[in-house]
């Protein structure tokens, strides 16, 4: 496996970035604004094509709040269901939410053994326990967040304790630590939570900014306070939004730590163990 990137590996380059108005991160970019579209067209296409179009009847909407689910069940009711009552053997978890109130899906600490496919659409997903998979097996999870047409849900919340996630991550809206589907950032009350370094095994395709909550003279960073932040509006870039959005949305301050090695600590590796994003928060 490759390194754990240091601070020292991208703090220059993200001082330049932020000099350049430049707050996205890969297909988030600023700077790649067109591969970015394609790239989502592309895969909304695909969402559409291979599971919407195809169970969108069968999709479970969500009557309560809140629903926690096991994804190596396949006869539970998160699974979807045909309209002859027969379970969903290919593995996808589907629900909908159509009203404007928020509703959520909370997956707890997995092991899994086989490919799976979680989307929701019109709400957020909360993840309160590493997600591994079990050895010598082919499994893998996509996580797939959507906003329904009232422009709730979309999002992905990490609990603090979570520190490993095995799983390719696509959110219409942001990653983000927090509880309940509620945020937890690092200019918070509660920052001294955000300790623990954080390893998403797979890809990362969401709304979040790098340095959206922190400003530069060109040789430093430090935090926003309370000035208006950078943040995405929907697939928008924002330049004045509220420090708490901001803060949220950062993956530069994701997870905080003391770790004298210097280490980032949230790490995100692609297929091969090899890293597509340094995705990292500044010692503080």
């Amino acid at each position: 496996m490759s390194r754990v990137p240091t601070l020292d590996d991208y703090v220059a380059p993200l001082i330049t970035r932020m000099g350049l108005n430049q707050y996205g991160y890969s297909l988030s970019d600023s700077t790649r604004a067109t591969q970015n579209t394609t790239f989502r067209t592309r895969l909304s296409q695909n969402i559409n094509t291979y599971i919407k179009n195809l169970y969108d009847a069968d999709a479970i909407p969500l009557p309560g709040f809140s629903v926690t689910i096991n994804l190596n069940n396949p006869n539970t009711a998160a699974t979807l269901i045909n309209s002859s009552g027969t379970h969903n053997t290919n593995g996808y978890y589907y629900y909908k939410n159509l009203s404007s109130s928020q509703k959520y899906v909370t997956l707890s600490s997995t092991s899994l053994g086989s490919p799976k496919v979680l989307l929701v659409e019109g709400m957020d997903v909360q993840i309160d326990g590493n997600i591994t998979y079990s050895s010598g097996t082919n499994a893998s999870l996509v996580i797939i967040a959507r906003k329904n047409g009232s422009g709730v849900g979309g999002n992905i919340y990490v609990n603090p304790g979570v520190t490993w996630i095995g799983a390719t991550l696509i959110a219409d809206g942001a990653l983000m630590n927090g509880e309940d589907a509620s945020p937890i950032h690092w200019l918070s009350a509660n920052s001294s939570r955000l300790t623990n370094k954080l390893t998403i095994n797979g890809r990362l395709s969401t709304y979040n900014t790098r340095g959206g909550s922190l400003t530069t003279d060109g040789i430093t960073l430090d935090d926003i306070g309370n000035n208006d932040g950078k943040c995405f509006t929907g697939t928008t870039f924002n330049p004045l939004c509220s420090y708490v959005t901001a803060a949220s949305q950062d993956l530069e301050r994701f997870r905080l730590t003391t770790d004298t090695t210097g280490q980032c600590t949230l790490y995100v590796s692609g297929s091969n163990s090899t890293v597509i994003n340094v995705l990292s928060s500044l010692v503080y």
